[in-house]
């Protein structure tokens, strides 16, 4: 961030730099240097912001590729700001933009190959959504941005939105960013481009993360933190323009507009370091994470791994029964809050307890109803592990026949956990039910091949095993 605004700060100055050089030239002939090499350090003297401006890129691209966008922003702002005319960008600045955006755009074309098998993502647990879900789903999500960067309420390091099923249910949404796009466009198009600058350039710096590039998070809050500075200017410029307007435009008033933004940004920076005073715990962290979306089942297991780390299972049952109030408080139905409260108190031992929770996670799942398409894959994921940890509650209470029917179950929903059916292998060993045991133990080394406890398993049931 510090070297993006550099970056555009030396523009600036190079501007100031040029129009001095300029007024030098009117008033007295320059003095040309009689050697090369003098005029070599005229030369760079002359271009000493833009060459500073280089640096402050570089430095900006080795720190995070969000950089790259400053190749857009930079001639958009020169041109809303600095030039008259985009002749005059090229001349006194193309090379700046030109030589680096180039070498970004073979690099973006050496990525497409990746995009288009999905092999190309980056995020929490590379379980990236297909490239079209994720860019329309990104249609709501700029505007959520948009809302957190005016009002930055409801801050979370993980938002734990999930991908639509279809593209037409975000049809609204892609309207709308359509809309904002095209009005943008159109301003510049007009020749009013400080206004299609401040309309594009949050679009522009949001763009290798929330469309060129599918992530398996959707929404993470510190993308908007660049976006939020062209945000404010066009805030203030447009304060500025109704004083303009309504004949307020006077020192006093100029004074008062100062310290107003400066306020603000000062309450903004204020917010921004208790916000990140949450990251000084991972309980603390992950807390804050579930009470902001308390259906959000990965911020629950991160706070059930923090709390191990940090031997605060206090914390976490509390936190639990919490997210299950936040649930019912907002009409949401308690299904990942109870599955993980049903989880932790049947690890804890305590299966008396854990049992009717369970099952009433597993009922509010079933009244939910089926959601096709990409949610399935978590959503069904998730209801087996409930159904296995159901099954782990009623083992502990020596109720073996119900425990093997909520690991069927769970197989139903989702078969691709080698341990769930391992765990059925068992529980079918202790039924006498020889036959089915050996399919399961199977299907857990087709999942998991080369297991050597499930091969022995395999071999004292007189079946041979794989080769593998």
């Amino acid at each position: 961030g510090l070297c993006y605004l550099a970056f555009l700060g030396c523009l600036l100055r190079d501007r100031d730099a040029e129009s001095q050089s300029a007024s030098k030239r009117q008033t007295s002939a320059p003095e040309q240097p009689a050697s090369s090499a003098g005029r070599l350090v005229a030369c760079m003297y002359d271009r000493r912001w833009q060459i500073l401006a280089s640096c402050c890129f570089l430095a900006g691209i080795w720190s995070k590729t969000i950089m790259i966008t400053a190749l857009a922003v930079g001639p958009l702002f020169d041109r809303a700001f600095l030039s008259s005319s985009w002749r005059h960008v090229a001349y006194r600045r193309g090379w700046l933009y030109g030589l680096p955006l180039a070498a970004s755009g073979l690099a973006v074309v050496s990525l497409l190959p990746g995009l288009a098998q999905g092999s190309a993502n980056v995020g929490f647990g590379g379980d990236a959504p297909p490239a079209s879900l994720y860019l329309v789903a990104q249609a709501e999500v700029i505007w959520r941005y948009l809302f957190l960067m005016i009002v930055p309420n409801h801050l979370s390091i993980d938002h734990g939105l999930r991908a639509p099923a279809t593209v037409p249910e975000q049809l609204p949404w892609i309207l709308a960013t359509t809309t904002l796009l095209l009005t943008g466009v159109a301003a510049c198009i007009r020749g009013a481009w400080r206004v299609g600058f401040l309309v594009l350039t949050p679009l522009v710096i949001l763009s290798p993360t929330s469309s060129l590039i599918p992530t398996a998070d959707l929404m993470v809050e510190h993308r908007c933190y660049l976006p939020l500075a062209a945000v404010m200017a066009g805030l203030v410029l447009l304060v500025r323009a109704l004083c303009y307007r309504t004949g307020m435009e006077t020192e006093r008033t100029t004074r008062i507009l100062r310290v107003t933004f400066c306020m603000l940004a000062m309450a903004l920076a204020v917010r921004t370091w208790l916000r990140a005073a949450d990251y000084s715990s991972g309980v603390r962290l992950w807390s804050q994470a579930v009470r902001t979306n308390p259906d959000n089942d990965r911020a629950f297991q991160n706070l059930i791994d923090a709390a191990r780390r940090e031997q605060a299972e206090e914390t976490l049952s509390r936190v639990l029964v919490e997210a299950v109030g936040i649930c019912e408080s907002r009409n949401l139905p308690p299904i990942v809050p109870l599955q993980r409260l049903g989880e932790y108190l049947a690890k804890a031992g305590k299966v008396t307890e854990a049992i009717p929770v369970l099952q009433r996670a597993i009922e509010l799942d079933e009244q939910a109803g089926r959601s096709p398409g990409f949610r399935d894959i978590h959503r069904y994921r998730n209801r087996a592990a409930t159904h296995v940890n159901l099954a782990l509650a009623y083992a502990a209470k020596s109720d073996f026949p119900q425990a093997y029917l909520q690991l069927l179950t769970a197989v139903r929903h989702f078969d691709q956990s080698a341990e769930a059916r391992a765990m059925a292998g068992e529980m079918a060993v202790r039924l006498g039910k020889t036959d089915e045991a050996k399919q399961h133990f199977a299907r857990a080394l087709e999942l998991r091949p080369g297991w050597e406890q499930v091969e022995g398993d395999l071999l004292r049931l007189g079946s041979p095993t794989s080769s593998r």
